[in-house]
């Protein structure tokens, strides 16, 4: 979020939000406009490398600032077989809708 001042408040915002009740917590923060692919495919294959470097973590909550990001990192934790230890969080937005609408 490196460039866009709005998604830094709102990724400070959820990371306050996250010390503030899991203080112990350990946090990653992908930086998904510095690969320029703002696209779920994009989230897919930042959060993927992370997931699987990480199988000592019992639970993971992924929060999203726009719901593309959601679908890749969804995407991500179904392929490595952990989507009963994630938690995802999204503004939300047409495409989360548009998933729902087909099924998924």
């Amino acid at each position: 979020y490196s460039i866009v001042l709005s998604f830094q408040n709102r990724c400070q915002g959820a990371y306050d939000q996250i010390m503030a009740a899991f203080p112990d917590a350990e946090v990653f923060e992908p930086d998904l406009m510095v690969q320029n692919d703002i696209s779920s495919s994009g989230a897919y294959n930042e959060i993927s490398p992370i997931l699987a470097a990480h199988p000592e973590i019992d639970y993971w909550l992924i929060t999203c600032v726009i719901d593309d990001w959601g679908l890749g990192a969804a995407r991500a934790a179904e392929s490595m077989g952990i989507t009963d230890k994630v938690l995802i969080t999204s503004a939300g937005g047409e495409s989360l809708i548009l998933e729902w609408d087909n099924g998924y």
